[in-house]
């Protein structure tokens, strides 16, 4: 199951779950998307606009791909569980967020083994096609680890506004 989420901030998020479903269309596989505010409703995968935290951790967990927003608590889930992770920045250009820290995000997880950052719509389902059968193939990242050190040392100089 591919597991797609667009987090529980109160902008949408329509051009990932369009992509999304656009996806699960295509490809066959089972998808579920967590869509949050987003206006578009998906007719080719399940969807719920908000999950409870016990019912994410349990998609997380199950999943054999996750596509997520740029939201830290999504990708350090991932990666802690051993998960694949496609990565979909919000850009404040499409308003989908007040500034561009996701696509910053996005550059400090990219390349790592399991994940791969999608910048557009069109390129979610070779980024998928990439990370379809990692799991159970990936170091699960634990703290201390270097990448999940360096995404808490990012957030801890954007929170002061000072670039690292």
């Amino acid at each position: 199951m591919i597991y797609v989420t667009v987090g529980k901030g109160i902008d949408p998020f329509d051009r990932l779950v369009k992509a999304a479903d656009i996806f699960a269309g295509q490809s066959g596989d089972e998808v579920f998307i967590q869509s949050g505010c987003s206006e578009y409703k998906p007719r080719n995968a399940s969807y719920r606009d908000f999950l409870t935290f016990p019912e994410a951790e349990e998609f997380l967990k199950s999943a054999s791909v996750i596509v997520s927003h740029a939201g830290i608590g999504t990708i350090i889930g991932a990666l802690t569980a051993g998960v694949p992770i496609a990565v979909v920045p919000r850009y404040k250009k499409y308003k989908e967020h007040f500034n561009d820290h996701q696509l910053e995000i996005a550059e400090v997880v990219k390349g790592r083994p399991g994940v791969e950052v999608v910048y557009e719509g069109g390129d979610l389902a070779a980024a998928v096609g990439r990370l379809k059968g990692l799991k159970g193939t990936l170091e699960p990242q634990k703290a201390g680890g270097g990448l999940i050190d360096a995404v808490a040392v990012f957030i801890e100089h954007a929170e002061k506004g000072k670039p690292e």
